[in-house]
């Protein structure tokens, strides 16, 4: 038992250490490297490149979110948020008692994650251990009742005007700043990329990029966080 506990802490310390290696090489480059894998079906490289926006970027960016928030607002068929808060409550279906329990669950989350990461710069003692072990045990049930909640009242925003408008919007920001190690776009209008073939790629895309463009690294956010993501690493 103990020689398996000491196998599982050096292989923690080995992706941790492998991490920080990613994280380092990504500052360095300015982009996220995403290997194109066997999972994907065969380009003219074998990787392309997350990079953040330019300030050029940003501004086609904001100008397009601007225009689709504007499409959709003069959709008659088209809900905000705050209407849709107030069907939910009206039907008993979401209250405001729920959104304050979600509040507290994401404020515990965040200490438990911010203790857990205090910890890991200790020495492995049985103590540290003893209290890791505590720790991401709340951590993990507290992430089942936040994601839970979430599925919930996100069943019903999905269809909303702020929720479409950030679905165009991380879509125009992938066409924009996915590009080849050569510097080239992967996809030249945002009708390539809707129009592509390879949806696994661009639902993985997704995931990934929201990520980078958080600051998050994604083993953090796996293994603090407990985010439940529907995509693998391959």
């Amino acid at each position: 038992m103990d020689e398996e506990k000491s196998r599982e802490d050096l292989t923690k310390e080995a992706d941790d250490k492998a991490e920080e290696a990613i994280i380092e090489l990504t500052l360095v480059n300015g982009y996220k490297p995403f290997p194109l894998t066997q999972r994907y079906k065969p380009r003219k490289h074998t990787e392309l490149h997350i990079h953040h926006p330019t300030i050029g970027e940003e501004a086609d960016i904001d100008d397009y979110h601007s225009k689709t928030m504007a499409r959709l607002v003069k959709d008659k068929e088209c809900i905000t948020e705050s209407e849709m808060m107030k069907i939910l409550e009206e039907r008993g279906i979401w209250n405001r008692a729920e959104d304050k329990e979600l509040d507290r669950i994401n404020d515990r989350l965040s200490t438990v994650s911010t203790r857990i990461i205090g910890l890991l710069d200790l020495e492995l003692t049985d103590e540290v251990k003893e209290k890791l072990d505590a720790l991401r045990k709340e951590r993990d049930e507290l992430t089942e009742k936040r994601d839970d909640a979430l599925r919930k009242k996100q069943k019903y925003l999905s269809s909303t005007i702020e929720s479409a408008s950030q679905r165009e919007l991380i879509k125009k920001k992938i066409q924009l700043c996915v590009k080849y190690p050569d510097g080239s776009k992967v996809w030249n209008s945002l009708e390539e990329l809707n129009s592509e073939e390879d949806k696994t790629l661009v639902y993985d895309l997704i995931y990934k990029c929201m990520i980078f463009w958080a600051g998050i690294s994604s083993r953090f956010l796996e293994k603090y966080l407990g985010e439940i993501s529907g995509v693998q690493d391959t």
